[in-house]
């Protein structure tokens, strides 16, 4: 079999990674390459959208080419805290002083302490994917570099009374799906009047009453 590897970038992804990307002579699963994710100063709902087949550490995704005191600030849905925090240390070390796993379709919180664009290193996720949405708070993405609307384009299962949680320019903007048994079938709306949109590598809150799978089917040949 032939092998072939594919560079990808973010802008790829702006208008859908699969549409993109596809050639008739790619013969390889394996499509590596990297994606830019630009932060702003302060706080920023992000996620690593690649997969590092070693480890997702933060040394492999992120890496070091970043801001000194910049801090990632991962939620754990079981206590409901922030139990892994890292911050990367510049001056003298060059090194993050935690370990944290970055794994895609797991979001977390970043604190920069200036603009900057984060890039991320990888391989993209494709085939059948499966990301467990667990009951109560998590921050969850999507598995693969691509943006777009949460159901229409990322394929989201979303349930009915499923809040979602953006953040943007230091505020939250919130959204709740209603769906059947609330609504019959077809009449599917989002209380904010539109179905929220995520950029490449944004995360997002998401509350639900009981856990499910997001599943999908990602191909990028």
């Amino acid at each position: 079999m032939r092998t072939k590897t594919l560079l990808v970038t973010a802008a790829l992804a702006a208008a859908g990674v699969a549409t993109s990307m596809a050639q008739s002579n790619v013969y390889s699963l394996n499509v590596v390459g990297y994606v830019n994710v630009p932060v702003a100063n302060g706080f920023s709902l992000i996620q690593n959208p690649l997969n590092v087949a070693s480890g997702n550490s933060l040394e492999s995704t992120i890496g070091t080419n970043c801001l000194d005191g910049t801090t990632v600030y991962q939620y754990d849905n079981a206590s409901h805290s922030y139990s892994a925090v890292a911050t990367f240390i510049a001056q003298g070390a060059n090194i993050w002083d935690g370990p944290v796993t970055l794994n895609p379709g797991e979001g977390f919180f970043i604190y920069s302490p200036g603009a900057q664009t984060l890039t991320f290193t990888g391989e993209v996720l494709q085939g059948n994917l499966t990301n467990s949405i667990p009951n109560g708070f998590s921050i969850k993405a999507s598995q693969v570099p691509q943006g777009g609307g949460l159901i229409s384009s990322l394929g989201m299962q979303v349930k009915d009374q499923d809040t979602v949680y953006t953040f943007a320019n230091g505020q939250y903007s919130l959204n709740t799906y209603y769906a059947s048994p609330t609504v019959p079938a077809g009449a599917e709306f989002w209380d904010g009047g539109t179905e929220p949109v995520l950029a490449v590598g944004e995360s997002f809150f998401i509350l639900t009453s009981s856990s499910y799978k997001w599943t999908r089917t990602f191909n990028v040949q």
